[in-house]
């Protein structure tokens, strides 16, 4: 009787175990909602928003530009992020002008989606993710990625921490997400996106609602 009493109670400490270290594991994936991202310095680039403006990279790059809705705090879309390439870079603009919103930091995950780092229970690790950015606020910024060592297709998590600013004064922040074909595995809401480099030797025409976007954004 000892005998099954010993093993029931071994079963339940390690079921608690288990929960546990799920518990934990889903917590350290939601910190980044409430704290300051901590940049792992082994996997981060610290990237420099291009001077390009954003007429000059319309102009360089080929094909269609591609243009994700950018939602914070899961259901306020806030602005967007338009993806784009030319023969040596990838382009990628986060835009929030119009709205009340701004950028405070952002972070960019672009590579194979095997490299994605997730938790153990399927959520985006933000601080590994190999691209950074953290400047004073600004609505605009484009970022140039050299494509050179990316593969014809792969994926892009666009993460961002933005800011509500009312008369002068920050009312809200809020993790915000590009829109993409693909939810996380995990219980954390938000997306990536598969690009495809676009054809530079094309002579499509970038389509009428991409363009109608950029006119837009002044």
């Amino acid at each position: 009787m000892k005998k099954k009493i010993s093993i029931v109670s071994g079963l339940v400490i390690l079921s608690l175990l288990f929960t546990y270290c799920e518990q934990s594991d889903e917590m350290d994936a939601f910190k980044y909602d409430d704290e300051k991202i901590v940049v792992d310095p082994e996997s981060e680039i610290h990237l420099e928003p291009t001077n390009l403006s954003k007429e000059e990279v319309n102009k360089k790059c080929c094909g269609k530009p591609k243009v994700l809705d950018l939602f914070a705090g899961q259901h306020i879309k806030v602005g967007k992020v338009i993806i784009a390439n030319d023969n040596k870079f990838l382009y990628i603009r986060y835009d929030t002008s119009g709205s009340d919103w701004w950028l405070q930091e952002t972070h960019l995950f672009v590579g194979d989606e095997s490299e994605i780092p997730y938790t153990g229970s399927g959520n985006p690790k933000i601080g590994h993710f190999p691209y950074h950015c953290e400047k004073k606020l600004k609505q605009e910024k484009t970022f140039a990625i050299p494509i050179d060592k990316l593969n014809d297709c792969f994926m892009i998590i666009a993460h961002a921490v933005v800011v509500k600013m009312v008369n002068g004064e920050q009312t809200q922040e809020e993790t915000a997400f590009a829109y993409g074909q693909h939810e996380f595995p995990g219980k954390r809401w938000g997306w990536y996106y598969e690009y495809c480099q676009q054809d530079c030797d094309s002579s499509d025409d970038k389509s009428d609602d991409d363009n109608n976007s950029d006119d837009n954004d002044n």
